[in-house]
């Protein structure tokens, strides 16, 4: 009995202990009040110094020019589409893509204008229509379409047209403004060394800015070509799909009794 009454105390005893030992872990695992403060005070101090470092612009590192040309670039009344316009905007990619013309021309407002150098006076407003998408080219449908599906809009007088025309800002709008500049809309486009997709490619180029050298687009199966020039004066072809122009086409829109409807079509060079 005593026996028994001896290994019920050493296993009280025991587990006492082992409380003791978790209780003082515990309390060991918590910082001190003191320590907490001086680290808190370290890292606040550290954030607020990183803060300062990345905001220093480095004095040694100068901004390349194509850099500048970008940030000198704006568009002017821009407009960022609503719900109601971007569902408008869709409905006539599926046309285009099923190459409707008559479904098309259904979303003509009856104010529609023409107004490029591609318009023929005196038609109806349908037949202009569907004339202008002829004068597009063999790859009419693929030129309207990017027309259509342009990142940037504005507002031109009561309309809201795409793509923006592009303008300059800055000390250096008068330099850029005299040549005839373009934007590169795209990563790795092929800078080739004549006006075929089999050509030598001279260069990649990734949302650079280029300078046009000729006005007239090249056609080879299918394909429209420009020659530019890099700021690197590296000269070439590429393709005009990924080409933004400073003064493009422009598709214009109005929404008349709470419908979208295609307005007019302008060149704004």
């Amino acid at each position: 009995m005593f026996e028994i009454g001896c290994h019920y105390a050493a296993w009280i005893r025991g587990s006492f202990i082992l409380l003791l030992f978790v209780f003082f872990s515990a309390c060991s695992d918590e910082q001190d009040p003191v320590v907490a403060q001086k680290n808190a005070l370290l890292t606040t101090t550290n954030n607020q110094l990183l803060a300062q470092i990345s905001a220093t612009p480095s004095k040694n590192k100068k901004r390349p020019f194509s850099q500048l040309l970008l940030d000198n670039m704006a568009v002017d009344y821009p407009y960022t589409p609503d719900d109601s316009f971007r569902a408008f905007i869709r409905k006539l990619s599926v046309r285009i893509d099923n190459k409707n013309s008559k479904a098309l021309s259904s979303e003509l407002s009856p104010r529609f204008s023409c107004q490029s150098s591609s318009c023929e006076e005196g038609l109806p407003i349908t037949e202009q229509f569907l004339h202008l998408i002829k004068s597009l080219g063999q790859q009419r449908w693929k030129h309207l379409l990017g027309l259509i599906q342009t990142d940037y809009y504005q507002y031109v007088d009561d309309h809201i047209c795409g793509p923006a025309k592009i303008i300059f800002r800055g000390d250096k709008a008068g330099r850029l403004e005299e040549k005839n500049w373009a934007y590169v809309k795209g990563k790795n486009v092929r800078l080739r060394q004549r006006a075929n997709k089999k050509s030598k490619i001279v260069a990649h180029l990734s949302y650079d800015a280029v300078k046009l050298l000729s006005p007239n687009i090249i056609k080879r199966q299918g394909i429209p070509w420009v020659e530019v020039e890099t700021l690197t004066e590296q000269q070439g072809f590429i393709s005009k799909q990924y080409l933004l122009t400073l003064s493009p086409q422009q598709v214009c829109y109005q929404e008349m009794e709470g419908e979208w409807k295609i307005s007019a079509f302008r060149d704004t060079f």
